[in-house]
């Protein structure tokens, strides 16, 4: 049976945070002396905490705060993520394919995975001032060619590699027809997302 792992940012501990980052090689026998964290982003699948670091003397290299990420806190989005394999996913992605890609990804500290795969812990390093993107307010010209270019990087990583086609961690969609399977998701939800946004949109 696995070790508990804390679920939410409430349930983090000072000792669980310096067991993580001295394994990590990032502390060099210090500890964390206290802590404080606040709630970031607007995810719906899962949880994210910045999380701000005060350490001893000997850690005078380690960082001074980072992100965490968890499940969702609401049990029915979280019981859908877990049956849908993004937990299992997004954990085995930093493990196994994020340094395979030249696509920049945070640097992961520590991970975590429940055996059912319906909980998970990423501690990651916090690129702030980096600031997530808002699908309801859109991005402007210069952080759109940015993503574009990122996500270019990503693809040609790992454009026809048939050794992850049975992978189980990358989505079915992903190593068949993805554009068959958007296409199917945008007839499913559009309907409902105009009733709910709608009065946003313009003609054109």
């Amino acid at each position: 049976m696995m070790t508990p792992f804390p679920e939410s940012a409430d349930a983090i501990t000072a000792d669980y945070l310096t067991q993580c980052l001295n394994e990590a090689g990032l502390l060099s026998g210090g500890r964390v002396e206290s802590f404080e964290y606040e709630l970031i982003g607007t995810g719906k699948m899962g949880d994210n905490a910045r999380i701000s670091l005060l350490y001893d003397d000997k850690s005078a290299q380690a960082p001074v705060s980072l992100i965490a990420k968890f499940p969702a806190a609401d049990e029915q989005a979280r019981a859908m993520a877990g049956a849908q394999g993004a937990y299992y996913s997004e954990v085995m992605f930093y493990r196994e394919l994020a340094p395979k890609t030249a696509m920049k990804t945070p640097a992961i500290y520590h991970s975590e995975l429940s055996e059912d795969r319906s909980s998970f812990l990423l501690l990651m390093e916090d690129m702030n001032p980096a600031q997530p993107g808002s699908q309801l307010t859109g991005e402007n010209l210069e952080h759109t060619r940015l993503v574009l270019q990122e996500a270019a990087k990503l693809a040609a990583a790992f454009y026809g590699r048939e050794d992850l086609a049975n992978v189980d961690y990358v989505i079915a969609a992903a190593r068949d027809d993805g554009g068959e399977f958007g296409q199917q998701l945008m007839e499913q939800y559009w309907p409902g997302f105009v009733d709910r946004f709608g009065h946003g949109l313009s003609k054109q």
